[in-house]
């Protein structure tokens, strides 16, 4: 049975500039990012498949600019004997002297691994006395549940369907894919299954498959996978890496929610050192990037909803702060909290259209009050199906309870959102453990990655 490996790598005498390749029984693997400095640790790691066989799984690492680099350097290690030893120092020699990779193996967890795979069809049961079937399928857990449906290919018995992403841990043990007859005006008919497994589905190659008619328990038809590799899941900086880039909108709760605490009194307040803190975290993945800056609740001109603030040359937070407090002189804190109208501007401007060039996250420094549940709900199911992140900030000192409300309304529609899409975090008990840091990164990295990849664009690892 076949089992992943992680393979990290430090590098000692390094070439500046100068990347480590791997490659396993001759084919390449892959390669890390470039070193910056001769001793260098390397955030790109190596997913490596062993495969038990009577002859010997040989590892090369090369060191070079390129993997045809000339005066690169090469040496070979075992894949059997570093398992064993779990770690390993190689020495590689090439044109400008000797390179020393620390080498550490562990057992890759599943959860950083993907399945890429396609499904073809071919001889389906004919489920339609008039014409052919509608195939699609659904795949789920030996336990029943269902991690994803297909498409439905209509007319057809040699259906082709599209190219799937699924997280290996999904089918890491026995899983069950059902195809189905889809029928607009009566049940779908059961066309049949097949029970099969990761290592089964890569050990038979391109080899086809029988589907089972559960009734008859009869060939209803096979399937092949022309397609279906394994391999390591991108993280949030192989896709900044790549040139995604991250758009930061904050925006501000200018109703009259904030007067009873006296938020917006000037002199390092919550909103201010949010700005600062959690906004200069945030900034400081794309600093060259101008900042939107939107307020709500109040209004300059005596009208209730949603206004920015135009910021010239923004240079960072910094420019965000002072446009805030030159707001605050220019605006009576009015209405209640309703800051749909913000998020569904920062809709407006991220379109899901491919590949995604910027992701955009909306910092959305608030009372802590939200004033329409239903609204609200609506705004931000939509949001899930756009390259967007918010992160609510609650600035009140009764902001966990405040917060309730919004964290139920989650909860209930969790099942209508495309994805995760939401972070709540409490200013002020944030500040006091000093983790602000932790819990502004907590999230949105993730989401980053989960969302382009459910769009099926990965990172161009040069």
């Amino acid at each position: 049975m076949s089992k992943w490996y992680t393979i990290k790598v430090k590098g000692s005498d390094m070439l500046v500039n100068g990347r480590v390749f791997l490659e396993l029984n001759g084919k390449l693997v892959g390669s890390t990012e470039e070193s910056k400095f001769k001793t260098f640790i390397f955030k790109r790691d190596f997913t490596v498949e062993y495969t038990p066989s009577t002859t010997t799984q040989n590892l090369k690492f090369i060191i070079g600019t390129s993997i045809d680099s000339n005066g690169k350097g090469e040496a070979e290690e075992t894949f059997e004997n570093l398992i064993s030893e779990k770690k390993k120092l190689v020495l590689v020699s090439h044109s400008a002297g000797v390179s020393f990779l620390e080498l550490e193996v562990e057992d890759a967890p599943l959860s950083n691994l993907l399945c890429k795979f396609v499904i073809h069809g071919k001889d389906f049961d004919k489920k339609d006395l008039l014409g052919k079937s509608d195939p699609y399928y659904i795949i789920s857990k030996s336990n029943g549940l269902s991690v994803y449906q297909s498409e439905v290919i209509k007319k057809e018995l040699n259906p082709q369907f599209k190219e799937v992403v699924l997280s290996y841990g999904t089918l890491s043990d026995t899983f069950l894919i059902d195809f189905y007859d889809h029928n607009a005006l009566t049940k779908h008919e059961h066309i049949g299954q097949l029970k099969t497994s990761v290592l089964e589905i890569i050990s038979r190659g391109s080899g086809s498959m029988e589907i089972v008619n559960l009734k008859t328990h009869k060939s209803a038809g096979t399937v092949t996978f022309p397609q279906f590799v394994v391999y390591k899941s991108p993280s949030f900086m192989d896709y900044l890496e790549s040139g995604v880039k991250l758009g930061l909108s904050i925006a501000i709760d200018f109703s009259s929610q904030n007067q009873n605490e006296d938020l917006h009194k000037l002199g390092n307040n919550n909103y201010e050192m949010a700005i600062s803190n959690i906004g200069g975290i945030l900034s400081g993945f794309n600093e060259n990037a101008p900042i939107s800056f939107y307020g709500y609740g109040g209004s300059p001109s005596n009208e209730y909803g949603t206004f920015s603030v135009p910021l010239k040359d923004p240079k960072g937070t910094y420019d965000v702060l002072c446009a805030y407090k030159n707001t605050l002189t220019k605006l009576e804190q009015k209405g209640e909290p309703d800051f749909t109208k913000v998020i569904q501007k920062v809709i407006d401007a991220s379109p899901p259209s491919q590949p995604i060039a910027q992701y955009n996250i909306l910092l959305l420094l608030s009372s802590g009050e939200c004033q329409d549940i239903e609204a609200t709900k609506k705004v931000i199911t939509e949001a899930s199906k756009h390259p967007i992140s918010i992160i609510i900030v609650g600035n009140g000192s009764n902001t966990n309870n405040r917060f309730d409300k919004l964290k139920q309304l989650a909860s209930t529609f969790n099942a209508e959102l495309q994805r995760d899409t939401v972070q709540f975090i409490s200013f002020k008990e944030t500040l006091g453990s000093n983790q602000i840091a932790k819990e502004t990164l907590k999230s949105f990295p993730n989401q980053i990655v989960s969302y382009l990849i459910s769009k099926k664009q990965f990172p161009n690892q040069k």
